[in-house]
């Protein structure tokens, strides 16, 4: 045994002089990585990736272990630790106890967590977190003795430490985590432990800080969340979130340093977690970084998650809800073995806007990867909890408090659900709460429809539920000032008169101002076509005129007619922007709602009317490039909307032509507006060559507009070339090859194939056969939107 090994670092340079010096300790980072360090503090790589540089891992020695510590080593595997054994291990392995580091029940702050000015906030969020920490089971190694270490004890209380942990496992299993230690660590000092909070710049992040030290930095943590708030086109190496959709919260009331608006922890790290799907840090360069730091951050945000669910808690037969720690499987034969929840005083979390969004971000971000199908379990849930909350109506005037009856509930019922009583957990105004309700639920509305589409399925919202007011535009929205009285008029019925349920007319450049009249129109469609494909109801849709259906019956005639307005709605918003004046030339994604561009160094020293002119002249002209992005898009939808109005959605059949569906006019409503979208996609490629404005959406829609020209390429040998059909297949495919860049999709890299392939055979008949077309037709039937398809959904 080396008795050099443990000695101190700056001991380390005494090797013998030769060709490369041996440093004896790598700091925590290289050794991780295994990677060559220095052994300075702060050491090379530490110092060029920016990040902090720690020498607090365990040294093991080599050689075997003396009998004395394997008569002390118990079998500890599979062993249950309440919070009354961990405490009893702290008494013992601890020097200096402290009797607020047991278990954090609800109703108890949590030590590890700094305290916020809100009393109900500390305790209902304390209370939330801690709730899953009830039952931990530790798994230990093999070679560990029986007093636990620091790490584990913090975990058995349900305290999280603000020093760097080893690897754990946040994988919840019936209710409990469990946590796997594989080495220890020694306590760092107090000066330490603080260091990170300090080096937060946001407070409304310090909840969180000691949660996610073990995994990323303070740094890190502060500009995943300001990348989280990127809008999009702000740069290439500063990507906005495609996952981000639009903005539920305001992003000053997050980021303002007097009185942040407070959320819960698990709401926090989902956005980090999100952010860092798609982050380009200077962390994240090393191979496999991100892909470790995602798994660490998606460990910890699912055991926050299920201190958040209500889905863990049962009905008693008694009436109270109670929360299941553990479930019987079917292999217990003795009931006495069953683990069911027990009742206690404690009760379930109060339901928040928070919980509604953090779900949506998990459903999104599952939906865009290649597991398409596990976003079905937490699509319920944001529905179930959206539907439970009552989002999609308004207030009734008898929910309406005046102050006195505010201050009142909220004095003594800390468990309310009440908008006074949200107000004041989150530290908002009454009427911004209402107006987060709303953006939250058309959110959910807008997903609704668009995952409709994708996986072939019904609508979860229809159009009378919508019981509430649309939700003010993004500029609106970000200018709203919090020092309003709670009854603000501006928030109430009087700016929303014109403006009740879903809207159907695009009337701005924010995203509910343009998607979400597009995603109404697209629920009228989905549910036409659902009935036509009904086999009772569809037979009786189209009446007989002449002894032939006709083709336009009475609902697509309406649904033609709200196209119709929908756009002219985009044409007026063409001309209030002045975008024909852009067409000439292509307008950079660079410079799309980026604050900074088109301001020199030179106008910065000027005088101030100057520097108001060029930022006045800079923020008309990011709005016009806005304008221009938004008008396009909308153009390329509403055409596919036509589309699916008209035609098949499923490729296979429309290929095989078996009903004799290509002769009739619907057919040829279908390829006008096929055409039509090829040149508008044409358009977006001119102003966003990277179609960055909206990836984790567009893939679908340019997929079904792409249809029809498939066809049209397919039976391009036996009608002979066409020259515009060639053209705009090639720029469809260009399309899917950028939409692949920007947000990797495996049905868009098939589809590309596909109909690369059939160009192929088009134009070099002697080279086509059989064998490829019989591969064409199986990569198209894997996504099925025929009758009992699911789509994406494999």
């Amino acid at each position: 045994m080396d008795p050099h090994q443990n000695e101190p670092r700056q001991h380390a340079k005494r090797d013998p002089p030769s060709g490369r010096k041996r440093t004896r300790l790598a700091c925590d980072r290289c050794s991780t990585l295994r990677v060559r360090c220095d052994g300075q503090q702060p050491c090379r790589r530490c110092q060029e990736y920016q990040s902090t540089c720690h020498y607090t891992r365990s040294i093991g020695r080599r050689g075997r272990k003396p009998k004395s510590a394997n008569r002390v080593q118990q079998p500890q595997q599979d062993r249950e630790f309440d919070s009354s054994e961990a405490d009893c291990d702290l008494e013992q392995s601890t020097p200096h106890p402290r009797p607020e580091q047991s278990a954090t029940y609800d109703g108890q702050e949590s030590p590890g967590l700094p305290t916020n000015n809100q009393d109900t906030v500390s305790t209902h969020y304390s209370s939330s977190h801690s709730s899953h920490h009830d039952a931990v089971s530790l798994d230990m190694q093999a070679d560990s003795i029986t007093a636990p270490s620091f790490d584990q004890l913090y975990h058995v209380a349900g305290i999280q430490p603000s020093y760097p942990l080893p690897e754990f496992d946040l994988a919840v299993h019936h209710g409990a985590e469990s946590v796997h230690e594989s080495s220890t660590r020694e306590r760092p000092s107090t000066a330490t432990q603080n260091l990170p909070s300090r080096a937060c710049r946001y407070k409304c992040l310090e909840p969180i800080i000691p949660l996610v030290h073990g995994i990323i930095d303070a740094k890190l943590v502060c500009e995943l969340f300001e990348l989280y708030f990127v809008e999009p086109g702000g740069s290439l190496f500063k990507c906005s979130s495609p996952y981000v959709l639009a903005h539920v919260m305001r992003k000053e009331s997050l980021l303002r340093a007097d009185n942040p608006r407070t959320c819960t922890p698990a709401l926090l790290v989902t956005m980090l977690w999100v952010s860092a799907q798609t982050a380009e840090s200077s962390l994240f360069l090393l191979p496999g970084q991100k892909a470790i730091v995602c798994e660490e951050l998606r460990k910890l945000m699912m055991g926050l998650i299920q201190g958040r669910d209500r889905d863990v808690w049962n009905r008693t037969t008694s009436g109270p809800l109670v929360r299941d720690l553990e479930y019987a499987t079917a292999g217990d034969q003795n009931r006495s073995e069953y683990h069911v929840g027990s009742a206690s005083a404690v009760s379930p979390p109060v339901p928040l806007v928070d919980d509604v969004l953090m779900f949506i971000l998990v459903t999104i971000v599952s939906s865009g990867g290649d597991f398409k199908t596990d976003c079905l379990r937490w699509w319920n849930k944001a529905l179930r909890l959206s539907h439970n909350m009552g989002l999609n109506r308004e207030d009734s005037p008898e929910n309406s408090f005046t102050q006195s009856e505010t201050s009142l509930c909220t004095s003594q019922t800390t468990s309310c659900g009440c908008r006074s009583c949200e107000a004041s957990r989150t530290g908002l105004t009454i009427s911004e709460v209402r107006e987060e309700r709303r953006r939250a639920f058309w959110l959910i509305f807008c997903l609704d429809r668009h995952l409709a589409l994708s996986f072939n399925a019904p609508l979860r919202i229809l159009d009378d539920e919508c019981q509430l007011y649309a939700p003010l535009s993004d500029e609106a929205w970000a200018a709203l000032s919090t020092g309003r009285d709670p009854e603000d008029a501006t928030l109430g019925s009087s700016s929303h008169s014109t403006m009740f349920g879903a809207p159907t007319r695009i009337s701005g450049i924010g995203f509910f101002e343009y998607f979400l009249p597009l995603m109404t129109i697209l629920g009228d469609v989905i549910q036409l076509h659902r009935q036509k494909s009904h086999p009772r109801f569809g037979n009786i849709r189209r009446p007989q005129v002449n002894g032939q259906e006709e083709e336009d019956d009475p609902a697509t005639a309406m649904i033609e007619q709200v196209m119709v307005q929908c756009a002219q709605s985009i044409t007026d918003l063409a001309s209030a922007y002045q975008v024909d004046a852009l067409d000439a030339s292509a307008i950079p994604a660079s410079q799309v709602r980026t604050p900074q561009c088109a301001i020199s160094p030179q106008q910065s020293h000027g005088d101030h009317s100057r520097t108001s002119n060029s930022a006045s002249h800079a923020s008309s002209h990011r709005r016009h490039a806005q304008a221009q992005l938004v008008t396009a898009y909308s153009t390329f939808i509403l055409h596919v909307l036509h589309v699916l109005l008209h035609g098949k959605w499923d490729a296979v059949s429309m290929l095989d032509n078996k009903d004799g569906w290509i002769p009739s006019v619907g057919f040829m409503k279908c390829a006008s507006h096929a055409i039509a979208a090829s040149d508008a996609m044409s358009r977006i490629l001119a102003c966003d060559p990277e179609l960055s404005f909206m990836p984790y959406l567009f893939g679908i829609y340019l997929l079904h507009g792409s249809f029809i020209l498939l066809l049209f390429a397919d039976r391009m040998p036996q009608l002979g070339l066409n020259e515009s059909v060639e053209k705009a297949c090639e720029i469809i495919i260009r399309a899917h090859e950028v939409c692949v860049v920007t947000l990797s999709t495996e049905f868009q890299k098939r589809f590309r194939k596909v109909l690369r392939s059939t160009l192929y055979s088009v134009r070099s008949p002697a080279t086509s056969n059989l064998e490829e077309s019989k591969a064409r037709r199986r990569a198209l039937s894997l996504y099925r939107w025929n009758e009992g398809a699911t789509g994406l959904a494999l």
